[in-house]
């Protein structure tokens, strides 16, 4: 994870596969996320897209 939308930005943390992350906004290829207690950006190619854990949406009639 990255202080900015960049690579050549600080890391300010490491993240491990199948951390689970926020995503907050995602533009030109990076991602704005948190984990961890931490918030900064990350390469959108290294995420993958998870659906939430939970009880199904239900809509009654």
């Amino acid at each position: 994870m990255r202080s900015a939308a960049s690579a050549s930005a600080s890391i300010i943390a490491k993240l491990v596969n199948n951390t689970t992350v926020t995503v907050y906004s995602e533009s030109n290829g990076w991602s704005r996320v948190t984990a961890n207690g931490k918030t900064g950006y990350v390469s959108t190619q290294y995420l993958t897209a998870k659906a939430p854990e939970g009880p199904e949406a239900r809509m009654d009639r």
